[in-house]
């Protein structure tokens, strides 16, 4: 099995599900999970909110800046770091913070439906040693690896 094939597969699918769930709220998968750590994370700044995602810093920044035009969040100059924003959940975040998170873990259900308890827990483990795994590991090595395999 191709897993980077499947996964792929299931990050699109679950992006479809979110791109038609948050419409009434008017956001976009992206920012949804910008918000989320924002409500999260107490004055988080958006350098940690993208390690946290583990995501370039400038999808954050344009996440950010919408939301905070849309009025989701507010984004401050940092005290100690006049270069880095502070993001804060202003009210229209706190009264739909609920709802969103709803949203965001129907899809897990969804798609855990069906499924044994024991098969999901065995597949939970496998996950995770395989999420481990791949943060563990340089992928510029594994790259180089492909490619003197191939030579």
């Amino acid at each position: 099995m191709n897993y980077g094939a499947v996964f792929s597969k299931l990050y699109r699918r679950a992006q479809s599900y979110l791109t038609v769930a948050l419409k009434p709220y008017d956001l976009s998968p992206a920012e949804h999970l910008v918000l989320q750590c924002v409500a999260e994370m107490e004055d988080a700044s958006q350098e940690a909110i993208a390690a946290r995602l583990m995501t370039d810093k400038a999808i954050v920044a344009r996440a950010a800046s919408s939301l905070e035009e849309k009025g989701w969040i507010a984004r401050n100059r940092s005290e100690s770091d006049r270069r880095a924003f502070v993001l804060t959940p202003l009210e229209k975040c706190d009264e739909n913070i609920e709802a969103l998170t709803k949203i965001g873990r129907h899809w897990s259900v969804f798609l855990k439906e069906g499924i044994s308890e024991e098969d999901l827990a065995v597949f939970d483990r496998v996950l995770d040693q395989m999420y481990q795994k791949a943060l563990d590991t340089d992928p510029d090595t594994i790259a180089e690896e492909v490619f003197y395999e191939r030579t």
